[in-house]
């Protein structure tokens, strides 16, 4: 399904104070321009620190540098929240480097690292029911490098952490990564592996854009 908080003719989210995290168990956007991507997790994070919760956001560089400025000019005190423990910003690229060390894909570390940080995200609200929103984009990573086998393997690690803490997860893929002919089949699996589905502002190109449709139009 998509999510209801509709999205205007910019893609921007509409509506204040923003996406209700609450509703979700684990969404996947895809997107073509990475301001989308911002603005669509900004509004999550915005929404869950103020409704008391947590936010982590593993993220690369580049989008967390993006998301931080966007909370920023939205009024949020994100070193506040960060030193609150409230905040948590994980580079995904680091985080990725680490899973890769031994040339094979090996989450067992990082799956370590993410069970402590909810905790703490979940200990650290002030909710009479905590969950963590988390956005994470170290999926998309794995399939800029054709990885397929991991990505699922990472999805589901997810899947298994959150049958330990509650918490909603938001991923994030380039819909340019499925340009190519062929790719449709991973991103079916990609879609299966969710619960929630929000589909790109535009395809990459007219010729990808029905490919995906067509592909979609069936049952997965």
């Amino acid at each position: 399904m998509s999510l209801p908080c509709d999205l205007d003719n910019s893609y921007t989210p509409a509506g204040s104070p923003g996406c209700d995290h609450r509703l979700y168990t684990h969404a996947v956007q895809f997107y073509f321009a990475d301001q989308v991507l911002v603005r669509f997790t900004s509004e999550f994070v915005i929404s869950a620190l103020r409704a008391g919760d947590s936010a982590v956001v593993l993220a690369t560089d580049a989008h967390q540098r993006a998301i931080a400025a966007t909370l920023h000019r939205r009024g949020i005190d994100v070193a506040h929240h960060a030193q609150a423990g409230k905040y948590f910003a994980i580079d995904a690229q680091e985080a990725l480097a680490e899973c890769l060390q031994t040339g094979v894909a090996d989450f067992s570390r990082f799956r370590r690292r993410v069970h402590s940080i909810l905790a703490d995200a979940n200990r650290a609200a002030t909710t009479d029911h905590p969950r963590a929103m988390v956005f994470g984009e170290l999926v998309s990573l794995l399939w800029e490098q054709r990885d397929c086998e991991a990505l699922l393997a990472l999805e589901s690690v997810w899947e298994n952490l959150a049958l330990e803490h509650s918490f909603t997860l938001f991923c994030g893929y380039s819909i340019k990564e499925f340009s190519n002919a062929g790719s449709e089949a991973v991103f079916l699996k990609v879609c299966a592996a969710h619960a929630t589905i929000v589909p790109p502002e535009q395809y990459p190109t007219a010729e990808s854009e029905r490919r995906i449709l067509a592909a979609t139009a069936r049952p997965f």
